[in-house]
Parts: structure tokens; sequence; C-alpha cells
């Protein structure tokens, strides 16, 4: 009996725009079925390598014969192997830049369902989810097709099915900001400590950090020393904002120290162990920027943080400066506030819990020390 031929052509889009054909022969296709082209799902650190799959099933009759074409983002993945992963008969791959192209054709063999018809492995060179997306070729209209005995077109029902590459960041390695909350006493200024990490020469950054404003308000905030123009602003409770530049000369490269957040606690529940996270968005999608030649900028909207929450502590009432230790100088603390001055770090000093900060205060912290 004659045997029937049946073409495939698929376009593949990886992330990646890949594009991709498919030509498919089958014997003895009696009537209409169902075919899925499915590109796997994988992921990988920025750096490392991926595989991505392309699969077919619901050919209950088997297929004889294929071939396609799949382009790539060459910005995005860098081609490190290629290869039709099914044997016997005739198979081919040809690599230019960006695009990859699979042959294979068995006259004594067929591919069963759900098999593995070729595999791609990627080096990842950017982060982000990259779609790979089968198509059809155009010209052959919604579905795939073959030729019966009398070369007559008969429709094949298809099924396309999108996977993803996803590049995953490695903070290790790659720029990113770190929000470090301070441990912080119960009766003390909460507080926070913002890092940018793995710079390469950044002059000025823009980026907004978020907090519940329904438990913490915001207090103040301090520029690191490395970043001597801008400023920190709150305009609106939950979120403070902060830009800064360095001078023209003395770009930030590797770690460095950005700023300090306080934060007044507002929480009636607050405790020991009570936590509060933060978080880092990206004002208006400003860049962190260089001062070259070309006034080159580094994207940082995709730029990833990894924040800490700022966590209470038990403290003792009576240590006022914040040193551990209770002792004259917690006496000296409390006489300047008695005469205007206030605590640095915020400290409640009522002591004995009447409302008010007074001569008696001074007498509830002279007997602790006495240990009455």
């Amino acid at each position: 009996m004659k045997s029937n031929r049946r073409v495939l052509s698929v376009f593949l889009a990886i992330s990646l725009v890949v594009t991709a054909w498919f030509s498919v022969f089958s014997f003895c296709v009696t009537a209409q079925e169902s075919l899925t082209v499915q590109a796997g799902n994988a992921s990988a650190v920025v750096g490392e390598q991926v595989v991505v799959p392309v699969t077919v099933s619901g050919n209950s009759n088997g297929l004889h014969g294929m071939q396609f074409r799949v382009s790539y983002d060459s910005m995005a993945l860098s081609l490190v192997d290629a290869s039709v992963k099914l044997s016997g008969g005739y198979q081919a791959v040809k690599e230019e830049d960006s695009l990859v192209e699979f042959y294979w054709s068995a006259i004594d063999g067929t591919v069963q369902d759900g098999t593995t018809v070729a595999q791609l492995i990627f080096q990842v060179l950017k982060r982000g989810s990259h779609s790979v997306v089968p198509t059809v070729n155009a010209s052959l209209g919604d579905c795939f097709y073959y030729l019966d005995e009398t070369d007559t077109p008969v429709d094949y029902a298809l099924s396309l099915e999108t996977g993803t590459v996803t590049g995953e960041a490695d903070i290790s390695t790659i720029f990113h900001f770190e929000i470090a909350g301070r441990e912080t006493g119960v009766h003390e200024l909460a507080a926070a400590d913002i890092k940018m990490c793995k710079a390469e020469a950044i002059y000025g950054f823009s980026i907004e950090v978020n907090y519940d404003a329904e438990k913490l308000s915001f207090e103040s905030g301090t520029l690191n020393e490395r970043f001597p123009y801008g400023r920190i602003v709150c305009h609106e409770p939950g979120t403070v904002r902060i830009f800064a530049c360095t001078e023209v000369a003395s770009p930030v490269t590797g770690d460095a120290d950005m700023a300090s957040l306080y934060f007044n606690v507002l929480d009636p529940n607050a405790d020991t162990g009570t936590s509060y996270d933060l978080s880092v968005t990206y004002y208006n999608g400003q860049p962190a920027y260089t001062l070259d030649a070309q006034k080159h900028t580094v994207d940082i909207t995709d730029v990833p943080a990894v924040c800490t929450p700022i966590v209470l502590k038990a403290t003792n009432p009576y240590d006022l400066n914040g040193d551990s230790v209770v002792n004259i100088t917690d006496v000296a603390v409390l006489l300047d506030c008695l005469a205007g001055a206030g605590t640095a770090n915020g400290a409640d000093t009522d002591l004995n819990g009447d409302g008010t900060t007074n001569i008696t205060d001074v007498a509830a912290l002279l007997d602790w020390l006495a240990g009455v």
C-alpha cells in the first residue's frame, strides 16, 4: 500500500523570538487527528545552562519525519548545543547566528506519542521570563496537514502550548540592593540600612522604600557620605523616596552603604520579636546612572533587592543612650532631656509612666542604679 506523506511546519519562538517550522510525515492516516507541539519550561541562574526540550504528543499513528527551525535572541541566550533526540534514519542540525535548523526522517520507524524530538542547551545571559512559543507556518494555515493517496490535503487539528525559559538572578554576582532592618528596642526608633552591592561605576540612583504606614511612621533618614548630593523625602505615608548622587569623580564600585532610615513604631501590639517588612521599588522607573562621555544609564527596574525586616528586641527602659548598659551616662542623657536636648535615639524618658518627663523620672533612674 502506498504510504501517505504528512508535511508539518512550525515556527518555534524562544524568548526570545523562537520560530520554527515542522514538516511531519505519517503512514496510513484515515481520519482527522489532533497533534500537540509543546516547548518545555526551564529555569536557570544567569550564567548557568538551561535545557529546552520540544515534544510532540497526540500523534497516535506515529510521525515518520520532521524538519523545524528555532531562532532565539542571542542577547539573552548563548547556544551551547542543539541535537535531534531521535535515533535511526537521517538527521542533521544546522547552526547559524540566532538560528538552528533540525532535520529527521526514517522510513522504517515512527515517533511515538509524547516523544522529545529535539533539545537545545543555552547559557542564560539575561534575567527575566522568556516565552517559548510554537507557531505554525503562516503559509500552511491554522493546522498541520498530510496528503492522502490522491494527494488531497486533509486537515490535521493542531494544539500549540507555550513554554517559558526563566533567567533567575544570582545576587552574589550581580548588581543589587540590600535593605537590612536593624534589631531595634521596643521603645527605640526602628531603623533600616540600605546598601548598593556589586555596583560598577554608579554615580547616582533613585529608589522607593515601602513600609506599613499603619505600624510605622517615617521619622528621618540620612545619606551615606559617599552620596553627598540628594534627598530623602516622604510625600505620602508608606513610601520613602531616596534620590542621591556621588561626587563627579567618585563613582561607587563594589559594595557601598547608601542610606539609613528611621521610623517611629505606631503598632499598639509591638513587643519583643515583632517584625516589620520593607521593600524596594523604583521611582517612575528612573535608572541608576553613570556620568561617562555617553551618559550611560543602568536600568534598575529589573534589579533585585534583598530585604530583611526590622525586628524588635527586648531593651532596658533605663538604657536611654542605647549602649546596652545602664550607668551614669544615662542619667546625663535624662538631665539633658529635661534641659530640652531630647534623646538621640528617641528613647522613652517617661520612666515612671506618669505621662511626663520630670525630676521624678531622674529619681526613678537613680533608684534603679542603687538597686532600690
